[in-house]
């Protein structure tokens, strides 16, 4: 319910229990008289209707809270345990900004990441700097454009590069884990007692559900097959594509992808996924955005090689002979035996298939175990 600064404010307001000036409660906390003005602007309404506690404020006396001493408690004991995000944690809160300008490209003000991270524009200034030779890894520029606010400019395939490499640099492996061992059921609890030492606490919380519930309605073997990174990494995608399209984002068209894709099995269950999502949140997915989620399920790791096999009858011959020259390449000794071996020549398709579109399409992949 309230910024990281604001629960700041309510904690030490709390924990008074009497009437602050503004410049007392200031000097508290440790920010400037401005900053509480700014952040008590908003704090009202969700105060009373959620905890039965009213915020007072009175000219030349000060602030205060009003309300029942337990509700008071409560509020401070949700407060002191729900510490979700610390504004003072410089490393958290530029890893969180750089996932904002990857959620919405558009033009926006310091102000705007300042009353979100509950820091000064100053120190938001400095952050950016600091991310700036993040970005630039992928050829994508922060741009500040004086009296408009700050804007990353880039082509769509390098945004989207920083976004699996974000995701993969961010999931935590455990949690991953948990989730593949229950997928529906345990991400919807992980998601509701999200915290912020994962990348689940960043993203919207509605959309991030209406995903996992909308690939687990599907019940389709392709993506049940998926291996943990995979799947979570596909949720994820998908959820930050809607969070842009949401806002109305422009998303750049590939003609040059579209012609290829189009024809893949795979593009059809990504229709599928687009069409099913696009109802429940009652927007158009763009086609590129389409294209997109296909080249995820094509790029994406399967845990079993049987929802690989059909892949063969699209080019059987060029992945034969590129096993061929593999095993020749690799083991002439024993490279008779192996290529009779069905299963080894199915199972190395089943892998080199995902690989190849990975690599013409700059999808590059970790291993958090390195």
């Amino acid at each position: 319910d309230f910024t990281p600064r604001m629960q700041q404010i309510l904690i030490a307001m709390l924990k008074e229990d009497r009437i602050l000036s503004v410049k007392n409660l200031a000097e508290i906390i440790g920010v400037s008289k401005r900053t509480v003005q700014r952040e008590m602007e908003y704090m009202g309404s969700s105060l009373q209707k959620k905890y039965g506690i009213t915020f007072c404020s009175k000219a030349g006396t000060g602030v205060w809270l009003e309300g029942e001493a337990e509700n008071k408690m409560i509020l401070l004991e949700l407060l002191e345990k729900g510490k979700n995000f610390d504004a003072l944690d410089k490393t958290e809160r530029r890893k969180r900004l750089i996932l904002e300008i990857l959620k919405d490209k558009n033009l926006k003000k310091l102000f705007y990441y300042s009353n979100l991270f509950g820091v000064s524009e100053a120190t938001i200034s400095t952050d950016l700097e600091a991310v700036e030779g993040w970005f630039e890894k992928f050829h994508l520029h922060i741009v500040r454009k004086q009296g408009y606010g700050v804007a990353i400019e880039g082509e769509e395939k390098d945004f989207r590069r920083a976004i699996r490499t974000f995701i993969d640099d961010n999931i935590d492996t455990k949690m991953i884990r948990e989730v593949y061992e229950n997928r529906n059921e345990t991400m919807l609890e992980k998601i509701s007692r999200k915290n912020g030492k994962t990348i689940y606490y960043m993203l919207d919380n509605d959309i991030l559900k209406t995903v996992v519930n909308t690939l687990s309605e599907l019940k389709e073997d392709r993506i049940m097959n998926l291996t943990e990174n995979s799947y979570v990494g596909l949720v994820l995608h998908i959820t930050i594509a809607l969070n842009r399209i949401l806002k109305q984002e422009i998303i750049e068209d590939h003609p040059s992808i579209h012609s290829y894709i189009t024809k893949d099995e795979d593009y059809e269950l990504a229709r599928t996924i687009g069409k099913i999502l696009g109802e429940k949140f009652k927007i158009v997915i763009p086609e590129t955005e389409i294209v997109y989620i296909c080249l995820h399920l094509k790029g994406a790791k399967t845990q079993n090689i049987g929802t690989r096999e059909t892949g063969m009858n699209r080019n059987p011959e060029k992945w034969l002979n590129l096993v061929n020259e593999l095993v020749d390449a690799c083991d002439p000794d024993n490279a008779y035996l192996l290529k009779q071996d069905e299963e080894f020549v199915q199972g190395l398709i089943a892998h080199l298939q995902p690989t190849m579109i990975r690599l013409s399409n700059e999808m590059y992949i970790t291993n958090p175990l390195l």
